[in-house]
């Protein structure tokens, strides 16, 4: 399986794709800058949505 993953940095941005249905599959710690991120698996809709945020 060859899964095309998003890391998300932003609250914000997690927020937005929470309150859309959008869950994402981990969270962690980057190892250099110790920031939380989660990944999501990229589909349509998670493309849509994060063009909609670039968007605004």
């Amino acid at each position: 399986m060859d899964a095309k993953l998003y890391c998300c940095y932003s609250l914000n941005l997690r927020r937005y794709l929470a309150k859309h249905g959008i869950k994402y599959k981990i969270a962690a710690l980057n190892p250099n800058s110790k920031k939380l991120f989660w990944i999501y698996i990229k589909d349509e809709y998670l493309d849509l949505l994060l063009s909609e945020w670039s968007n605004n």
